[in-house]
C-alpha cells in the first residue's frame, strides 16, 4: 500500500510538471508550442483536413471554419484535464481529503470533484483538507488554476489577433496581384512592396502563435497559407532576373527578412531553404478550394 500511495505521488508530480512545462511553454515563451500541444495539435489537424474534405464531397457542408476554434478548445480542454489527472493522483496516495459534515475519507468522485473545484478557484466542495500539508496543496492548485486562467485567455486573444492580421494581409496581397492583372502587367514583388512591414509583424507574431495556421478561412482571398506560398515563388522568380529599374534591391528587404524567418521558425524542410520550409507548411495548412 505505502509503495502504491509512492507511485500514484511520483506520477502526479510528473503529470503536474509535465503539464505545466508544456503550458507556459506553450503560452508565454513566444517560441512556438510545448512537445505535448505540438504533438496533439498536429494529430487534430491532420483528422480535421480529413473530415473536412469528406464532408464538403460527400454533404456539401463545410466545416473549415470549425477547424482552429475545435483544435483550441480541445487543446485547452486537454490541459485543464491533465492538471485535474496530476492533482487527483497527489491526492489520492493518501488520506487527503475528508467529507465536511462525517469527516469520512473521500472517494474518487469527491476527490474529483473537489480538485476541479479547486482549480477552477470556485472553492465550492462537500469535502475539506484533512490537515494542513493538503490545505497548501489545495492552495496551490487553486493559484495554479487561476494562472491556467489567465494566461489561457491572453493566449486566445493573442491567436485571435494574428489570425485577423494574417487574414487582412492575404486580402491585402491578393488585392494588389488583382491591380496588377488588371493592368495586364507581370505579377512581381514589386507590386507588394508596401507589405513588407506589416509581413515582418505577423512572422513575429506567427512564432509566438503557431496556431493560427489551424485558422482555416471559408474564402481563399483571406488565406494567409497560400498568398504566402505565392510570395515564396515570386520572390525566387525575381532573384532569378534583374530588378526593375524604379526599383532598388532595398526595396525587398522587408519581404525577404519576413520570409526567411518564418521559414526558420516553422521547423519543416530547413535542408532544403527557407521558402522550400515556408511553401511546406503553406501546403500543410491549405485545403483545396
Amino acid at each position: 500500500r505505502e509503495m502504491i500511495s509512492i507511485l500514484l505521488f511520483a506520477t502526479g508530480v510528473i503529470v503536474l510538471v509535465a503539464s505545466t512545462y508544456d503550458f507556459l511553454y506553450t503560452t508565454i515563451s513566444l517560441t512556438g508550442l510545448g512537445p505535448i500541444s505540438l504533438r496533439l495539435t498536429r494529430g487534430l489537424w491532420l483528422v480535421a483536413r480529413k473530415l473536412t474534405r469528406i464532408s464538403e464531397q460527400r454533404a456539401g457542408v463545410s466545416l473549415r471554419s470549425a477547424i482552429g476554434p475545435t483544435i483550441l478548445s480541445v487543446l485547452a480542454a486537454f490541459w485543464m484535464a491533465l492538471f485535474l489527472m496530476g492533482y487527483v493522483m497527489l491526492y489520492v496516495s493518501g488520506a487527503s481529503l475528508q467529507t465536511s459534515s462525517l469527516h469520512e475519507p473521500a472517494n474518487l468522485v469527491e476527490i474529483i470533484a473537489f480538485a476541479g473545484s479547486t482549480l477552477s478557484t470556485l472553492g465550492a466542495s462537500t469535502v475539506e483538507p484533512t490537515n494542513g500539508w493538503w490545505d497548501i496543496l489545495s492552495m496551490v492548485a487553486a493559484i495554479n488554476g487561476m494562472v491556467v486562467l489567465t494566461l489561457s485567455v491572453t493566449f486566445v486573444l493573442n491567436i485571435l489577433q494574428t489570425t485577423l492580421a494574417a487574414r487582412s494581409w492575404a486580402m491585402r496581397y491578393n488585392a494588389l496581384m488583382d491591380a496588377a492583372d488588371a493592368r495586364q502587367s507581370d505579377h512581381t514583388p514589386a507590386n507588394i512592396t508596401s507589405l513588407g512591414p506589416e509581413l515582418c509583424n505577423i512572422t513575429v507574431k506567427f512564432t509566438a502563435s503557431p496556431l493560427t495556421g489551424y485558422f482555416v478561412p471559408n474564402d481563399s482571398a483571406m488565406s494567409f497559407p497560400k498568398a504566402i506560398s505565392h510570395l515564396c515563388n515570386l520572390m525566387e522568380a525575381q532573384d532569378r532576373t534583374q530588378l526593375p529599374r524604379d526599383m532598388k534591391p532595398d526595396d525587398l528587404v522587408e519581404l525577404r527578412t519576413g520570409l526567411s524567418v518564418f521559414g526558420r521558425h516553422i521547423r519543416s524542410h530547413r535542408g532544403e531553404g527557407d521558402f522550400a520550409s515556408v511553401r511546406a507548411w503553406a501546403y500543410d495548412h491549405s485545403l483545396p478550394a
